[in-house]
């Protein structure tokens, strides 16, 4: 399958890295006014293969925004991290 940005695949960006960043744009000020917080991200540990470019971009994404996310607001209390689940049972694709 070509790489496109017009396939229906890379609405994994809208699940995965799209809701991060909206979940972290609206919390972060709550978290400022209360003095502190925690943020845990969800990550993956499968971001490479075969037929995995929208969904490694998205996590990679994610992984990018934690990090930098969690330097930004570290003096103001809040800390930011994300986990990586490794591989689960599930059906075929």
């Amino acid at each position: 399958m070509p790489v496109s940005l017009a396939n229906r695949r890379w609405i994994v960006f809208d699940v995965n890295l799209k809701t991060c960043f909206l979940a972290m744009k609206y919390v972060i000020p709550i978290m400022e006014r209360q003095g502190g917080g925690s943020i845990v991200n969800v990550s993956s540990i499968a971001t490479r293969g075969l037929n995995r470019v929208p969904y490694g971009a998205a996590k990679g994404g994610v992984n990018a925004l934690t990090a930098c996310l969690a330097m930004e607001t570290a003096q103001r209390g809040i800390r930011v991290n994300a986990t990586a689940p490794g591989a689960t049972e599930a059906p075929p694709r």
